[in-house]
């Protein structure tokens, strides 16, 4: 077994540069015992090298690079945590105050308010909370006034405490200016290409709300867009039948894209595998542009082309490595995202399941018709369930007993949905009256989600609560899954 975990440095190099980055979340040890680690590393490389004879130094060997790796992850934190704000802001906490920034993220509606991010001069992002009128887009400079605040946490329903500060933090936001009223002063202050895409989704939004009505609109920008405007409501009843991520941009969603339009290609008889894979990467190449490439959008796109290499090269294990090097590189670029975005543990988890857990399930559902990609749908549903769960059950505490059967009937449905609904509002730029059969159609299968998940909610004991999951659990349930795995895999 060590002889197999050296010929594959990756994985000892990269699980330990993820435990310093998770142990540096948790309690940050500083840089001072960052090195400290390094050195021992370097000093158990060099006695390895000297006094150990070659055939027992693959311990040592391990020992060292997994040292070297874990004080990298410490090191890279540390710099992350190394913020130094402008001290114009630190004495204007807690008061009103006049901030001139560029909004360089898409707005937000919030209901009542809008939502911006901007960036001052001095480099600082502040989460400004306005008025929903005047609307202000990417790109425009603003003189905001409103009252300046740290983020501070708060308990969610079942009074656990949301670290509010540091999932903002990850975004490398450190402060909040409420209550606040706008006035324009330039734009055209961003990105050219970045503004370009956002205007573009922008337009495809009005156009297909022009002609699809509500709440199915608003479930059309989510599975399309990602735009988050379906709801409390809504947002409730998806979560408690477990098909909350159809309405979040995820690796697993993006995938689902990828078997229709396979399923679809497959059809054509004499189209060889490369054209297929090829016509995949571009349709989520042009998916990714089109909803305005954003990181987590980046992110659910690299995951599922994962989720490609896995299925085209029948080599999970190459696929398994290539996820965590992507995820060890996501933490690179930012260190924060490994502790405070359940979307990116949520969309390592799936895409983890995909590659590893569906090869296995396939086989034992090849009694399940391959027709519309129905067995493709029901084993990723099920794989993703496996791995996802017990992270849910401590996030949420909400174990969804329809969820199988919620998601086998509504995630055939989701890929038309998007297909006809993106028609219908390129068609709506174009011309009303060609865009009215598509608009009809997408309302029909946004009209059957939402009656399926409204059915599936009322149902008795659609859903149990769990009081308190704790972190312990989640995190033995993972290790039983890896021991059954690495058993599996030894047979």
């Amino acid at each position: 077994m060590l002889n197999d975990l050296l010929k594959d440095l990756l994985i000892v190099s990269g699980l330990a540069f993820l435990l310093g980055i998770a142990t540096s979340s948790f309690i940050n040890l500083g840089l001072v015992f960052a090195l400290f680690i390094l050195f021992l590393g370097v000093i158990i490389t060099a006695y390895t090298l000297i006094f150990v004879e070659s055939e027992s130094r693959n311990i040592f060997k391990i020992v060292a690079l997994a040292l070297i790796f874990f004080s990298l992850g410490l090191a890279r934190y540390d710099l992350k945590e190394r913020y130094n704000p402008d001290p114009k802001l630190i004495s204007a906490i807690n008061s009103k105050t006049e901030i001139i920034g560029v909004v360089v993220e898409e707005p937000k509606y919030k209901n009542t308010y809008r939502e911006y991010i901007i960036k001052t001069e001095a480099g600082d992002k502040i989460l400004v909370r306005a008025e929903v009128y005047p609307e202000y887009r990417y790109g425009d400079r603003i003189k905001f006034r409103g009252k300046l605040e740290k983020p501070k946490n708060f308990e969610d329903e079942r009074g656990k405490t949301f670290d509010y500060s540091s999932f903002l933090a990850k975004e490398d936001i450190y402060f909040i200016l409420s209550f606040a009223k706008g006035e324009f002063i330039e734009n055209d202050q961003g990105s050219k290409l970045k503004s370009t895409l956002l205007t573009f989704k922008s337009q495809l939004k009005e156009s297909y709300e022009a002609r699809v009505g509500e709440p199915a609109s608003s479930l059309l920008g989510g599975i399309l867009l990602g735009f988050d405007e379906i709801g409390k409501e809504w947002e409730e009843i998806f979560r408690q039948i477990g098909i909350i991520h159809i309405i979040v941009l995820s690796g697993y969603n993006i995938t689902i894209i990828a078997d229709s339009i396979y399923w679809l290609l497959s059809r054509i008889k004499y189209l060889s595998k490369k054209w297929i894979l090829s016509t995949e990467l571009i349709g989520i190449i042009l998916f990714v542009i089109m909803v305005g490439g954003t990181p987590s959008i980046i992110r659910a796109a690299l995951m599922a082309l994962l989720v490609l290499l896995a299925r085209y090269t029948g080599r999970t294990f190459l696929a398994g490595r290539a996820l965590l090097a992507a995820a060890s590189f996501m933490v690179l670029w930012n260190p924060k995202v490994l502790v405070f975005d359940t979307g990116f543990q949520l969309s390592f988890l799936a895409t983890a399941g995909l590659i590893w857990v569906t090869p296995l399930l396939k086989n034992k559902l090849n009694w399940i018709t391959e027709k519309f990609a129905l067995r493709n749908i029901v084993t990723d549903t099920i794989s993703t369930q496996i791995l996802v769960l017990p992270l849910l059950l401590y996030k949420t505490g909400l174990f969804s007993v329809v969820s199988i059967p919620a998601n086998i009937l509504v995630l055939p449905a989701v890929p038309f949905a998007m297909f006809f609904g993106f028609l219908t509002g390129i068609m709506g730029l174009i011309s009303s009256i060609a865009a009215v059969p598509f608009a009809f159609i997408s309302q029909i299968l946004l009209d059957y989600i939402l009656k399926i998940s409204e059915l599936s909610a009322s149902l008795p004991l659609s859903s149990v609560s769990v009081a308190e999951f704790p972190l312990i659990f989640t995190l033995f349930i993972y290790l039983a899954y890896c021991l059954f795995y690495l058993k599996i895999r030894t047979k």
